[in-house]
């Protein structure tokens, strides 16, 4: 027995045991990507490898079996590819899918563009029918079909072609063509007719006149619309022109003829324009008048409105004459004022006319300056056309004012008046003459007054005047002593006792030794006791006095 012997076993690989497909079938034009095989083929060529004419086509593939480690892998297998063409033809329009057209013009149509993945020839394989009548308003539809070589039907396709009428209606106005109208005035409708493209009479017109303004110039237009059974419309148009050809009016204000005064201003009176149309119608008038010369003139009135209108001229008549004396003019004053016993210069006049002084003189010139009146100094121009004139200068001779005497009443001794003030009655004295005396008191109103009149307490104002001169004295009496109260004369007071006053000037005097004091403060409290002397004294003199006695305060 031989024990432990290497035996080596080789095993070989066989080939496996695979069905080949035998209905592989392909749509033309497609590649080996395309293609499905059972499991395990595989083509040998790369995929991207067309398939092929139609018809049987045989292919190298490989065969992978699942178990590779005890199988080969087969290859070189031939593999038929059977390759048929089932798509059908395209049949794409040119142009619209409905198309419109006017009867009885030219209709090309634009056909279709087919396409086929096998047929190259597949155009002249089209069938198309075409059924349109240019003549004859529709609807028709072209149809397009087309089979290829192979059999297959394209998709019908159509195109809606429509034929209509499109020839509008005829409107033939009546009348004329612009129509013209005067401004503010009627619009008369002159009329249409229509009839449609058969020649049938279309009655159903409609008239737009809401556009025209007969109150306003311009253009209009007159709208005429009509339809036929189609529903074909045509509108026409007249033009209406509102005008304006009145003339405007022209109406004188004032008279047609006048008379103005030589050397004056003329001033026109002017005139009124009307128009039928414009509201503010431009109206000028024209004139060459010369007031300083004597003669006739005319003034033209013209006007023209907007639209070119021209009213009829109308003139006035205007006489420039001569009716008035010169101008006479005073040298110096016209009144003329002077005191009895001075001497008076007369200075004369002056005289101007726009046609020239002929001749002046002075007529009266008496002036008595050494007696009180009134005088007139009278002159007197003529001018070339013989018109005088006169003018009077009143000259007049005053009295002297008065001196005025003012008399104390507590004295016999008198004095000029002045403005100042007194602290006592006086009587008013001077010599009575033609000037005229008045006096007011504590702003009363002004009265005569009377010589000697005794005047009281108060505020006056004295006017002594003439025609020529004036004096006003304001003088104020006043004769009421200062108010002292607290203490009264021959009175006995205690200390601390205090006394006021309203005004004035205080002095006081303590056992003969004088006390200072403000007198501004109005008021003063006592301190000592004693004999007291108290004087207050205003600003025109008045003292109020007394004698009073302070007590030490119990």
């Amino acid at each position: 027995v031989v024990k432990d012997i290497n035996l080596i076993v080789t095993v070989s690989k066989i080939n496996p045991v695979y069905e080949l497909p035998t209905s592989v079938v392909t749509e033309y034009g497609k590649t080996l990507a395309d293609v499905k095989l059972p499991a395990g083929f595989s083509f040998q060529d790369v995929l991207t490898t067309p398939v092929g004419n139609i018809g049987k086509n045989t292919f190298k593939v490989t065969y992978t079996p699942t178990d590779t480690v005890n199988y080969n892998v087969v290859k070189d297998i031939d593999l038929i590819v059977t390759v048929v063409d089932t798509t059908a033809p395209v049949i794409t329009l040119n142009g619209e899918k409905e198309v419109t057209i006017d009867m009885g013009t030219t209709y090309l149509d634009q056909g279709v563009i087919v396409t086929d993945n096998y047929d190259r020839d597949i155009t002249n394989k089209l069938v198309t029918i075409n059924p349109v009548d240019v003549n004859k308003d529709g609807t028709y539809i072209i149809t397009y079909n087309v089979t290829d070589i192979n059999g297959n039907k394209a998709v019908e396709v159509t195109r809606k072609v429509i034929v209509i009428d499109t020839t509008k209606p005829t409107i033939t106005l009546t009348g004329v063509n612009p129509q013209v109208i005067e401004v503010h005035g009627i619009y008369t409708e002159l009329g249409a007719t229509a009839v449609d493209n058969k020649g049938n009479k279309l009655d159903a017109i409609v008239i737009d006149i809401t556009n025209i303004k007969l109150d306003v110039v311009g253009t209009y237009k007159v709208i005429y619309t009509v339809s036929d059974k189609d529903g074909l419309t045509r509108i026409v148009e007249r033009i209406v022109n509102v005008v304006d050809t009145t003339k405007p009016t022209i109406k004188l204000n004032g008279n047609k003829e006048i008379n103005v005064e030589l050397g004056s201003t003329y001033l026109d009176a002017g005139a009124v324009v009307t128009d039928n149309y414009d509201k503010d119608t431009n109206i000028t008038g024209k004139h060459n008048i010369d007031t300083k010369v004597v003669g006739t003139y005319t003034v033209t009135y013209n006007a023209k409105d907007t639209n070119n209108n021209k009213a009829d001229e109308v003139t006035r008549i205007v006489h420039v004459i001569d009716t008035i004396g010169p101008e006479m003019n005073f040298e110096g004053a016209a009144e003329i004022d002077i005191t009895v016993g001075d001497t008076y210069t007369d200075k004369g006049f002056t005289a101007t006319d726009p046609s020239g002084i002929k001749s002046q003189k002075i007529v009266s010139d008496y002036v008595n300056t050494n007696l009180v009146g009134i005088y007139r100094v009278v002159y007197e121009a003529v001018d070339n056309y013989g018109n005088v004139s006169t003018l009077t200068r009143i000259v007049y001779v005053n009295d002297k004012l008065p001196i005025i005497y003012a008399s104390m009443y507590n004295n016999t001794k008198s004095e000029r008046l002045t403005s100042t003030t007194y602290n006592a009655f006086i009587q008013l004295l001077w010599e009575k003459n033609s000037a005229k005396i008045k006096l007011s008191k504590d702003g009363g109103e002004l009265k005569d007054a009377i010589v000697g009149e005794l005047l009281k307490d108060g505020k006056y104002v004295l006017q002594v005047s003439s025609r020529n001169n004036k004096v006003e004295y304001n003088f104020t009496i006043d004769t009421i002593c200062p108010v002292i109260t607290g203490v009264e004369a021959l009175g006995k007071y205690e200390v601390g006792t205090t006394f006021t006053w309203d005004e004035g000037i205080v002095a006081l005097t303590c056992n003969g030794i004088s006390e200072e004091i403000d007198s501004t403060t109005k008021s003063y409290t006592l301190v000592k006791e004693g004999k007291y002397l108290l004087s207050i004294t205003d600003a025109v003199g008045n003292k109020n006095e007394i004698f009073f006695t302070v007590t030490p305060k119990i």
